[in-house]
């Protein structure tokens, strides 16, 4: 009896040994990693679907945005244009004056003659020019009526203005900016889904599984774990049977035996019944002790039952994963956020190039310094350049750096007000720069005072105010000094 309770011993613990060394060739930890990365995945395709077709619409809606940002500034263009009518008077003062002129030559005056035909000659050009303009109006009626029908015809509407073509178009700059960040969000998505698909991939490969399609993820996935379950519940039910023996299982093989058990046996049987008992007894008092630390979790009485406990504490894996979703969404809008801003901040750089640039700048960089003819921005610096050398102008002397702060702010205040003229103090604003400069910065502060500018200029350099006295002469009575004691 003893050697048929070791056979089946030994012939269990071997069942145990295939079935742990079968379930071993899986790695259940990355079996929970590859689910939790798998659900994610899901989520992130989700999410890409949701923002590929708001993109999509987005993208639609703002099919007309170049043609109304170009109509917008065609519109302008056309409606400045003035209306010019071909007025007869020319062409009859010009046949008078040409018979004028041939009555002088008729009579022998001469000289009138040729006076009277000249001025026939500049009545007959104007005349001709008049024709001209009037033509060049009639095909800008014509290019403005077809604006207003391609307007129609893409909105269903009457175009009444400029201002419906510019709320047009403001809408639809909305959407293209939608459509853009979108598009930029989606490809960065679609190389992160790239990336976790590839994970996905490496972990069936790990747990040497065949990742298959992708449809096949989930139910190759299930149909692991549930091998897994089969397979722990069978060592379970494996080990319950080798309890039941009361016996170590012999360390090598042993040879069949065909001898049953007797009384003894039963016994041995009981006393492990005993045993288990008492391992009930233990997982007992563990669900218990587990019962009270989901309570303290869930806030409920430790009376509640253990259906209701399970259903509570679903409930709060729930509201927490809820809690876990939203944050993830102020995260992500977050970093939407920061792309919008750094967006702006690159268009803002752009337009402030654009005015460093400009035509108003230039020229009021070279009248005043008479050697610079550049800026531009790098990064937080301005650079100013000539025709042979780049520099910050934070290098520059303090005599130069006035000068080009001069200049900026003479060329940023022209471009603002376009043909507005404004007044301009200074306080000893030349004072650190060498004489030859003083001469060039007090000749651009007397041009801008000839174009309409007021100009209040203090100083207690005797220098400085001998030059504006010597400029000051060629504005006359519009030049006033003033001394304060």
């Amino acid at each position: 009896m003893e050697s048929a309770r070791r056979y089946q011993a030994w012939q269990i613990a071997e069942s145990i040994r295939n079935l742990e060394n079968e379930r071993k060739r899986v790695d259940e930890e990355a079996l929970k990693s590859l689910r939790q990365k798998l659900h994610h995945y899901h989520l992130r395709s989700a999410e890409f679907s949701r923002k590929g077709e708001q993109q999509s619409s987005a993208e639609k809606r703002s099919v007309n945005y170049e043609w109304l940002r170009s109509a917008r500034e065609e519109y302008r263009e056309l409606v400045k244009q003035k209306n010019v009518r071909a007025n007869p008077i020319l062409l009859i003062s010009a046949i008078v004056v040409a018979v004028l002129s041939v009555a002088c030559i008729v009579f022998g005056r001469s000289v009138p003659a040729i006076l009277f035909l000249g001025a026939a000659m500049v009545l007959f050009v104007l005349r001709m020019n008049q024709l001209h303009n009037a033509a060049e109006q009639a095909l800008h009626a014509e290019e403005l009526n077809g604006l207003r029908k391609e307007f129609q015809f893409r909105y269903g509407q009457i175009l009444s203005g400029l201002s419906q073509l510019e709320e047009q178009l403001l809408k639809t700059e909305a959407d293209f900016n939608e459509s853009r960040i979108l598009k930029k969000q989606l490809v960065e998505d679609q190389r992160d889904l790239e990336a976790m698909k590839h994970e996905i991939r490496a972990g069936f490969s790990d747990m040497r599984l065949e990742p298959g399609d992708e449809d096949s993820w989930r139910s190759a996935l299930v149909e692991t774990e549930e091998r897994m379950k089969g397979l722990a519940r069978a060592i379970g039910e494996k080990r319950v049977q080798l309890a039941r023996l009361g016996t170590e299982p012999p360390g090598k093989p042993v040879e069949a035996v065909e001898i049953e058990y007797d009384e003894r046996t039963y016994q041995d049987l009981r006393k492990r019944l005993s045993d288990i008992d008492h391992e009930l007894d233990e997982n007992t008092r563990k669900l218990d002790s587990l019962k009270h630390l989901i309570c303290q979790q869930t806030d409920d009485e430790i009376t509640i039952g253990w259906p209701q406990l399970i259903q509570n504490l679903k409930n709060k894996r729930a509201q927490t994963l809820s809690m876990l979703q939203d944050l993830q969404a102020l995260i992500l809008g977050k970093i939407a956020l920061m792309q919008v801003i750094e967006s702006m901040r690159k268009t803002e750089d752009a337009r402030i190039e654009e005015g460093l640039n400009s035509r108003e700048i230039v020229d009021s960089l070279k009248a005043v310094t008479r050697r610079y003819d550049r800026l531009r921005l790098e990064e937080n610096a301005i650079l100013i350049a000539d025709a042979h050398q780049e520099f910050a102008v934070s290098d520059l002397s303090t005599g130069a750096q006035e000068q080009t702060l001069l200049a900026l702010r003479i060329g940023f205040a022209s471009r603002l007000m376009k043909h507005d003229r404004l007044f301009l103090i200074l306080d000893d604003a030349f004072q650190y720069s060498d004489w030859e400069r003083r001469r060039h910065m007090t000749d651009a502060v007397v041009g801008l005072a000839k174009s309409g500018w007021q100009i209040l200029y203090f100083t207690m350099d005797d220098h400085i105010r001998d030059l504006f006295d010597e400029k000051g002469m060629a504005l006359g009575k519009d030049y006033v000094r003033m001394e304060l004691r």
